[in-house]
């Protein structure tokens, strides 16, 4: 299994930071470098260039505002989106794309769960399905605990939306912050062999003031149970989505308690 790091778009500094702590590659945000403008895009690649370090994930797929389900969908709107972005991926080196999103799938009051995980399977099978797979990228699909989405909490929820797309560059994700605040067993991540795309890990630190830290000590949680679960699933990449106060002193700790797990 591969170990990488998530980097927002506009933080050019850790690139380099993130090649020096031994991070097998970096991850990014899809939103966020689709709407770049061209230099912008073009200074992103340029110091991936620079570090040696591909760019192989990217999260945060799409902007709240770009709705996939309820009554407000802009089926147009999401294709050009989909196919910018993915091409700007594809130039990237980006492999998968998470699509988590919770702000643009989460269910309105007026959106029954069964027509919302319709829409949600339609956007896959339809237009991200295809858009990716023209450029050879998978899309993993992120379940998120409650606070963050309404639809599409579990590692078997998220398995099943994919399943729906019809699509096989579309599968599933584990993300143990989420997962520790459903409560969802590292069987159940276990049992998505063949499915399983990406995960995400942190320290859910869910009793603290400041959650989702950095790994830093075996102690803190069983991110060995969690890695070999995933790993039994044939999990290819795992990047460290969290936060941190001194990114040059926590990411290199962060990867190399991975790598001796």
């Amino acid at each position: 299994m591969k170990f990488g790091i998530c980097i927002g778009f506009d933080r050019l500094d850790q690139i380099e930071i993130a090649a020096r702590s031994g991070a097998d590659y970096i991850e990014t945000g899809f939103a966020a470098m689709t709407q770049a403008s061209d230099a912008a895009f073009d200074a992103f690649c340029e110091a991936l260039t620079r570090s040696g370090v591909r760019c192989e994930a990217a999260n945060g797929f799409l902007p709240g505002t770009l709705r996939v389900t309820g009554s407000g969908v802009d089926a147009g709107a999401l294709r050009a989106f989909m196919e910018k972005g993915m091409r700007r991926a594809s130039r990237a080196g980006i492999r998968t794309v998470v699509f988590g999103s919770g702000a643009a799938r989460s269910l309105d009051g007026d959106t029954s769960f069964r027509w919302g995980f319709e829409q949600l399977a339609s956007f896959l099978r339809e237009i991200a399905g295809p858009a990716a797979a023209e450029y050879g990228i998978s899309i993993a699909v992120e379940p998120l605990c409650p606070a963050e989405s309404n639809i599409i909490n579990t590692v078997k929820e998220g398995a099943m939306l994919a399943a729906a797309s019809g699509y096989a560059n579309v599968g599933g994700l584990g993300d143990l912050y989420h997962m520790a605040i459903v409560k969802d067993s590292f069987d159940n991540l276990r049992a998505l062999k063949g499915c399983l795309l990406h995960a995400h890990i942190s320290n859910p630190a869910l009793d603290s003031q400041r959650p989702r830290r950095f790994p830093a000590d075996v102690s803190e949680w069983d991110y060995r149970g969690f890695i070999e679960a995933a790993e039994a699933a044939g999990c290819p990449r795992c990047s460290v989505e969290a936060g941190c106060d001194d990114f040059a002193v926590e990411a290199p700790r962060a990867i190399a308690l991975l790598k001796s797990l």
